[in-house]
């Protein structure tokens, strides 16, 4: 009886720890993602002052 409890705890173990790497890694991926997507954002913005300030600044010279 020892020989299949072994193996049904290795089985277990190892589902187990699949489950953890993809939840750990699909947070990760997606918060990372986020971080991108927040830096783009940004960075659109940014540059759209720079211009607007730049057109401005053309039409009053």
């Amino acid at each position: 009886m020892e020989a299949p409890r072994g193996r049904l705890s290795r089985r277990a173990s190892h589902g187990n720890g699949r489950d953890g790497e993809r939840k750990t890694t699909t947070t990760t991926s997606s918060g990372t993602v986020a971080v991108v997507r927040l830096q783009f954002l940004i960075m659109a913005v940014a540059e759209k002052q720079v211009v607007v300030g730049q057109c401005e600044s053309n039409l009053a010279s």
